[in-house]
């Protein structure tokens, strides 16, 4: 192996960046043909690409501060993260690398990989704070170490990386981001909310003589009228502005949590929601409507400038428009030749909202949980040889079940072994027997290749951000506190947020494995509206070229697909109606779409969704449906 002839102790001015890239390129192919993987030419162009970024990074000649590659999963990413290390090892260079993952686990496979590669474990630092329950321990004096690994988590609270992010030499340091690099962190505090929190801590304040109770109740009273003066502004149509609270020394307001807020006997949650204001008043508090709700809202940034220049590896981001409105973000565009035709969604016919799913599945009488029945007819229907993914949603406090519990209950009644397992064949050509039923939660998707064997995916429902909190982070990740954005933006970006966690969740299983330019077959079992169908395969086509979907004929929710088509029809009805109809009465709703005969229930139902669903701008009050949006 050729050495370089220019090192530097701290940084590599000068560096050979096409002998590095040909070096990385050499130990990659070398590495994926060891666990069976052909390159195609498109493959080969797009990996050079990738290893190029690192390589001017390394020199300091990078062309953007924020540089997305969305290579789709399986090709070799993190392989060649690796790859490059060791190529820095090999040729004596000296440039520091950075990489940031979601998951500990998957970083410390990552340093065992590394050190089989040939660079000794002493250049190679860990940080993280699992202690025991990592398979490999933290090290220590990580600022001279030239290979660092950590998660995302550390990064944004940024403990125990000061000296790291701070190094003299970050002008030629490589950092790369697995996965999503989303700024910012929107949060929201519902109005109506602080409205009952505040009212609460009013009746108590009349209670109690002491002079904190009524200077907290007063304060409380005060932001809150400012909030809603600001909220009438805008529904004025004018453009929002920063709210100015009334100031208040840091002591000042701490005694109003110790003193005051901890003497509320109404519901533990008002004392959690004053508790929320107390701690965003130190941000630039604004005022939005998202939806049915209007909140205070903030954001933070949480990605240190520190960081950049960086490389971030996402297969998904196409679909992610949190990402896209970060405009310092240049996305390239990179054919990989990857075909997704053996990826089937089969999609049944059903609200894919947590409320809806969680009240369906959490019903008292088993017997009416059709949907949990209708998958575990779906399961019961799957050859025994082939393993099965479930995302279900965390179980609550106050939920004495959790989700996964009452499926595995209903599998097991259906007489189907849980304790099965599968034979997978390894990359040696030896076999290992693997869960064939697998579990995980929604939120938990990214990074996981643990699954790689699993032939069928059961997302349980979608998970979506609050609409509020979309709306927060979408004005975080443009840095203006005061943005606007349409009703259609937010829930689409709300929708597609969801879309890029389902597209991580199907892209753990072994999809992500490619034979001929094809993913591997895997098929998904998913319950979403088939009116919204469409646009479901709009957004996954855009990431998975050629996936397949088709619309799911159910045995058990034949009743639940009436209620569907006629919240379709109601849905549809109320989008052609022009904008100065502000109102519609059930009543008239039933006589212009026929639907005098519909039974009560089926007709209550299909208005309760279409306020559950993402449909923008109307709610139900009393007997009608009113317009809401600005």
């Amino acid at each position: 192996m050729q050495l370089a002839t220019v090192t530097t102790e701290n940084g590599t001015p000068g560096m050979d960046e096409e002998l590095v890239i040909d070096t990385a390129y050499e130990i990659l192919e070398h590495r994926l043909e060891q666990f069976g993987n052909k390159v195609s030419p498109e493959q080969q162009e797009a990996l050079r690409f990738m290893l190029g970024c690192f390589a001017r990074m390394a020199a300091g000649t990078q062309l953007y501060q924020k540089e997305a590659i969305p290579l789709p999963t399986g090709l070799g990413k993190s392989t060649a993260c690796l790859s490059f290390c060791a190529a820095l090892h090999r040729l004596v260079y000296g440039a520091p690398v950075l990489i940031a993952s979601s998951y500990i686990e998957n970083l410390c496979q990552g340093l065992r990989d590394l050190v089989e590669l040939g660079v000794p474990r002493e250049k190679i630092g860990l940080i993280h704070t699992a202690g025991k329950d990592a398979s490999e321990p933290a090290t220590e004096g990580n600022g001279s170490r030239q290979f660092l690994f950590l998660t995302h988590a550390k990064i944004k609270t940024r403990r125990d990386i000061e000296d790291y992010l701070y190094t003299d030499c970050k002008a030629q340091r490589v950092v790369i981001w697995d996965e999503a690099l989303v700024k910012s962190e929107g949060t929201s505090l519902n109005l109506r909310s602080l409205e009952i929190a505040t009212a609460a801590l009013n009746t108590e304040s009349l209670q109690q003589e002491s002079s904190i109770n009524q200077r907290a109740g007063q304060y409380m009273r005060e932001c809150l009228k400012r909030f809603k003066a600001e909220l009438d502004r805008q529904r004025q149509l004018m453009k929002p502005q920063t709210v100015l609270l009334p100031e208040r020394t840091e002591d000042e307001l701490e005694r109003y949590d110790k003193e005051a807020f901890s003497t509320l006997s109404e519901k533990q949650s008002n004392r959690v929601t004053l508790l929320k204001l107390l701690r965003a008043v130190k941000f630039d508090l604004s005022v939005g409507v998202a939806g049915n709700s209007d909140g205070v809202l903030y954001y933070r940034l949480v990605i240190p400038k520190q960081l950049e220049p960086v490389t971030i590896l996402d297969a998904s981001l196409p679909i992610s428009t949190m990402q896209q409105l970060d405009s310092s973000i240049h996305i390239n565009e990179l054919k990989a030749g990857v075909s997704y035709e053996n990826v089937h969604f089969h999609v049944i016919d059903f609200n894919s909202g947590k409320k809806s799913i969680v009240a369906h599945v959490y019903q008292k009488h088993k017997e009416r949980r059709k949907l949990v029945h209708e998958i575990v007819d779906i399961v019961k229907s799957l050859p025994e040889t082939e393993a099965v993914l479930f995302f279900t949603y965390k179980k609550k406090d106050n939920q004495r079940d959790s989700m996964q519990s009452i499926f595995t209950a209903a599998l097991r009644r259906a007489g189907i072994d849980l304790d099965a397992q599968v034979e997978v064949q390894q990359a040696d050509g030896t076999t290992k027997l693997l869960p064939r039923f697998c579990w995980s939660t929604h939120g938990m998707e990214l990074g996981l290749n643990c699954y790689s064997y699993v032939r069928h995916v059961v997302p349980v429902g979608l998970l979506r951000m609050r609409e509020l909190d979309v709306l927060a982070a979408m004005r975080g990740q443009v840095e203006d506190n005061n943005a606007t954005f349409t009703a259609r933006e937010i829930k689409d970006t709300q929708d597609r947020q969801a879309f890029y966690r389902l597209h991580q969740q199907v892209n753990r299983a072994q999809c992500r494995i490619i034979r001929d330019n094809k993913t591997l077959p895997v098929d998904v079992w998913l319950p979403y509206p088939h009116a919204r169908l469409p646009w479901l395969q709009r957004n996954m086509e855009s990431v998975m070229p050629g996936v397949q979907h088709s619309k799911y004929d159910p045995k058990w929710l034949v009743g639940v697909s009436i209620t569907q088509r006629v919240k379709k029809g109601i849905m549809e009805y109320l989008d052609s109606l022009p904008k100065s109809v502000k109102q519609v009465s059930t009543n008239r709703l039933k006589k212009e779409l026929g639907l005098q005969d519909v039974p009560k229930n089926t007709f209550t139902r299909s208005i309760t969704l279409i306020r559950e669903y993402q449909f923008s701008g109307w709610e139900l009050r009393g007997r009608s449906l009113v317009r809401t949006s600005l």
